[in-house]
């Protein structure tokens, strides 16, 4: 009965944070199940309801009778808050970059590296089309550009990214001449480091100005991994990004998390 009674006040003195988090967990829940594209997002907030819960009972029992439990209470407590104000204003930062780095420069580059993304069966994904349609507009400008499509074939994948990069570019009325598939790669990463080698092969000296063709919220770290592998002149062709909430926050999400990896060089 002791231990109702104590449940029952931690419920009573939290039940704001204890609906909050409830909130949360549904809300991230429904979007799991129903919004395919969102599982990472969905995850997250799952997650921060749970913590919720977890936060509400821990700070009810910070006024335990028992020394040691209160001890360790306070101490939870204390590195809960330190860690999310970490997380608030890291992910901050790294948006402001994120932001800030996401420029549509209009200049000639020799070579265009159009950064993978998923395909939907041999169509692709509305975020890549749109990198796709920015690639287009730019090599009809500048008819002497090349460029370099990235991306391996996914475990749900029936084909490469790069083959359907290739297929509609083609029928936008590019030039194949002027299109390399690279189907090796299967992130960021690899992307940039097998077009380098691609680059590499067919230029003599250094390599020239690079433009790296991808969404807003991709150029930042795009960027970074191109500076860490060799790329000293770059340039960047912003698409756009599908105007859908959802997506948006579950993209910048996982670009925080990527970003950071990457700053660990993991």
């Amino acid at each position: 009965m002791t231990i109702l009674n104590v449940l029952s006040d931690i419920f009573k003195n939290h039940k704001h944070l204890y609906f909050a988090g409830a909130i949360l967990i549904v809300l991230g829940t429904g979007i799991y199940f129903f919004i395919a594209y969102a599982k990472l997002l969905a995850l997250f907030l799952i997650l921060c309801g749970f913590c919720c819960f977890l936060y509400g009972f821990v700070d009810g029992l910070k006024s335990s009778n028992n020394g040691i439990i209160a001890f360790f209470c306070r101490f939870f407590k204390i590195t809960f808050l330190i860690l999310i104000l970490i997380f608030t204003v890291s992910f901050a930062a790294i948006q402001l970059l994120i932001i800030n780095n996401a420029k549509d420069e209009d200049l000639y580059s020799k070579y265009i590296i159009v950064l993978g993304c998923a395909i939907d069966g041999t169509e692709p994904s509305d975020a890549l089309k749109c990198r796709l349609d920015k690639a287009a507009q730019y090599m009809s400008i500048y008819p002497k550009s090349t460029a370099v499509l990235c991306g391996g074939q996914g475990i749900n994948e029936i084909t490469s990214e790069a083959q359907v990069m290739y297929d509609y570019l083609t029928y936008r009325g590019i030039d194949s001449s002027r299109l390399i598939i690279e189907n090796n790669s299967h992130d960021t990463r690899q992307n940039i480091i097998e077009a380098k080698e691609i680059i590499n092969s067919k230029e003599s000296g250094n390599i020239p100005q690079v433009a790296v063709v991808s969404n807003g919220f991709h150029l930042y770290r795009a960027k970074l991994i191109m500076k860490k592998h060799g790329f000293e002149q770059i340039t960047t062709l912003k698409a756009a990004t599908p105007p859908s909430f959802v997506l948006i926050l579950n993209l910048h999400l996982r670009e925080y998390f990527s970003v950071v990896l990457e700053y660990f060089n993991i």
